[in-house]
């Protein structure tokens, strides 16, 4: 009698097509593929307001014609993949949900109206969506880089980053509990669409890895399994333990090495 193999199942949250990553996911995805896998890759069909890879400057507007082509970007890429050894489908990495609209509707309307202060509005949230509001502000100042906002002058944007993350937020909970994948791959992990959704994933001790834009050179992206590089303390953290597990015989030229740092 025989028994059945469980087919290996990956969900890989995808980045902008605009941005220079697509060629490292679609590398990601023929490993995965070659090894029989079924890979579903979620990508973005589109938007009508802000964008990070569209309209990322405040007072910017969205660009139709850019949204057209990122898309067409995508999917020429996948078309490129091998499917002979396992299984690929597309899937929307963004899905919305009536009781969560409504519910953000009224959120957005009370940051848009500048009836609350901030901090007001802040108080009031969940502890997930207080997370969500976290990666909008961080989202905010990378897009006007810098550190230090009023949010005053910035409402209508800032409503339209929390919106994001939250809807991203969501949206993960449902491609976990639809497609129950053996283990995950997500861009970047810090940005409104991407910091929410990674939270959901470690909430869950999902297996996963955060990919990023090569530090050096544009060959080797960079694989992070269940670790967000933009995270200092978690990186110095894993660093050290690294380090402590070396032989001392490892260990001491760099320790050699870092005196001359000081």
């Amino acid at each position: 009698m025989g028994f059945e193999t469980r087919e290996r199942t990956v969900f890989v949250h995808s980045a902008f097509a605009r941005w220079p990553m697509l060629e490292f996911e679609l590398d990601i995805v023929q490993r995965e593929l070659d090894e029989g896998a079924h890979v579903y890759f979620a990508l973005c069909k589109g938007g009508s307001a802000y964008c990070a890879a569209n309209n990322p400057k405040s007072g910017q507007p969205f660009i139709r014609a850019t949204c057209i082509a990122c898309k067409s970007r995508s999917r020429e890429g996948l078309r490129w993949l091998d499917t002979a050894s396992g299984r690929l489908d597309v899937v929307d990495y963004q899905i919305r949900f009536d009781p969560v609209e409504d519910e953000l509707r009224v959120i957005v309307e009370e940051i848009q109206s500048g009836r609350q202060d901030f901090e007001a509005i802040e108080a009031q949230l969940s502890e997930r969506k207080r997370a969500c509001w976290l990666a909008a502000l961080s989202g905010l100042n990378t897009d006007l880089k810098t550190s230090s906002i009023d949010l005053n002058l910035h409402r209508e944007r800032f409503s339209l980053l929390f919106a994001e993350a939250v809807r991203s937020s969501h949206s993960m909970e449902h491609h976990l509990d639809v497609i129950d994948p053996d283990f995950v791959y997500i861009y970047n992990g810090r940005m409104p669409r991407y910091g929410p959704a990674l939270e959901v994933v470690k909430s869950r001790q999902q297996p996963h890895a955060v990919y990023e834009y090569p530090a050096n050179g544009f060959q080797d992206y960079l694989l992070s399994p269940d670790l967000r590089p933009h995270d200092f303390d978690s990186f110095m953290s894993r660093a050290a333990k690294s380090f402590l597990a070396l032989p001392a015989s490892e260990q001491q030229p760099w320790t050699d090495k870092a005196r001359t740092w000081l």
